[in-house]
């Protein structure tokens, strides 16, 4: 073995002992690190809540309410739903609690700390890819139905069709054949998909509804009320509809005056009471920032949220609130549950809408998207839709790609099928 070769080998084998002892002491460091706490799970069920949990493996009221709040400030509670987890951490020796994770996702986790008495936050994000999809289709039953065949989830579809409907009467426009377009950006943490998407264009074409495209406005701040689909004059692409506030709609009481339940004395009832067990969610009916999320008299703990044409939307008499004030909300997130709290007989929604500092018949209103950007956020948005287009430009479809056109789709396409 000549010299040269067996330096080579020396060096090596030197290097591959070097990272052995590295790796060694790396973990080691690890299992010290696992080693220091004692580990519990808790799963928040149906029902319950993040306080209730954390009061049954011992924790004191007054540590309770200090938690509950450290993570309040910062956390968007409306995320925390039945079955989310949450990981306690105490000292194995004195059984002292030490820290509190909510594993808001794969890549997400918030930590509350507790040192001699002090509490601090930290949020740990993960790094992830970020890749580009460009899906494209002809209509065969609905939007919705035609994406779903293309892997797409229900909150994308959702964002989507509701874009898309504030310009094309779905019901009547729609014709089987239209083209639509929609290029998303979707995020993967070790070659898996996580459940966070933007959607960054849209494009739908019919022989009735025209040609309608959209593109996404952002900035930094990510509960900007502004964040979403426009056209490129600006105008946004809000649905004129509203969600209802309630999955199961049960009217008990209408909007007007009427003999109070409790007091037996006429008086306008500013609103529409609908049935419900209480924890039933309450959703946010539009896109709006949250004004009011407190107590509230004789209605209770109440949510009020101002949405972009300055109507005001009131959910009141909740059993809990899960938004706080001067959050940015869209159409269907969870502002509450149903209880009755405040003047009330029962477990029950009251849902009303204040218009020009006037009650008005909840039943009877349709909301308008006047929403638009102008000078400053206009200009930034010309040059995001620049971007967008040329990202556009180097879209292509794979083929094979598992959301790729259907064969039905593809031949239509090839073949320029006309209907």
């Amino acid at each position: 073995m000549s010299f040269k070769n067996f330096t080579i080998i020396l060096l090596f084998t030197m290097f591959l002992f070097v990272w052995a002892c590295a790796k060694k002491v790396d973990d080691t460091e690890a299992r010290k690190e696992k080693e220091q706490y004692v580990e519990k799970e808790i799963r928040i069920p149906e029902g319950s809540s993040l306080y209730g949990e954390l009061a049954k493996i011992g924790l004191t009221e007054p540590f309770l309410t200090d938690l509950s709040n450290a993570l309040g400030n910062e956390v968007d509670v409306a995320h925390i739903q039945p079955n989310s987890l949450f990981k306690a951490y105490f000292d194995p020796k004195s059984d002292e609690f030490k820290k509190l994770e909510y594993v808001e996702s794969a890549i997400s986790s918030h930590f509350i700390y507790v040192s001699q008495g002090e509490i601090s936050y930290e949020h740990i994000v993960l790094e992830t890819e970020k890749r580009m999809r460009l899906i494209e289709g002809y209509l065969d039953v609905t939007l919705s139905h035609s994406l779903a065949q293309k892997g797409i989830g229900l909150l994308v579809r959702n964002e989507i069709g509701n874009a898309l409907e504030s310009k094309i009467n779905f019901e009547w426009q729609a014709q089987k054949g239209d083209h639509y377009k929609a290029l998303i950006e979707e995020q993967y943490y070790q070659n898996e998909r996580m459940p966070i998407t933007k959607v960054l264009y849209v494009y739908y074409n019919g022989k009735s509804a025209g040609t309608v495209s959209g593109y996404r406005y952002e900035e930094e701040n990510i509960e900007s009320s502004y964040n979403g689909l426009y056209l490129e004059d600006g105008t946004a692409m809000l649905t004129a509809s509203m969600r209802t506030p309630l999955d199961v709609i049960r009217i008990t009481s209408r909007f007007g005056y009427r003999i109070h339940p409790i007091s037996r004395q006429r008086r306008l009832h500013s609103g529409v009471d609908y049935r419900a067990p209480r924890g039933t969610s309450v959703y946010a009916i539009a896109k709006g920032t949250v004004v009011r999320a407190s107590w509230n008299g004789g209605f209770g703990n109440t949510v009020e949220i101002r949405h972009p044409d300055g109507i005001i939307s009131q959910y009141a008499h909740l059993d809990r609130i899960l938004v706080k004030h001067g959050q940015s909300v869209r159409a269907g997130t969870i502002v509450g549950r149903v209880g009755s709290t405040g003047y009330s007989t029962g477990p029950h929604l009251h849902f009303g809408i204040r218009k020009n500092n006037q009650w008005v018949n909840p039943l009877n209103y349709k909301m308008l998207a006047t929403e638009k950007l102008t000078k400053e956020r206009l200009q930034i948005f010309k040059k995001q839709i620049v971007e967008i287009k040329k990202r556009l430009e180097n879209m292509q479809i794979e083929e094979g790609d598992p959301f790729d056109l259907t064969p039905v789709e593809r031949y239509r396409r090839e073949h320029s099928v006309k209907y």
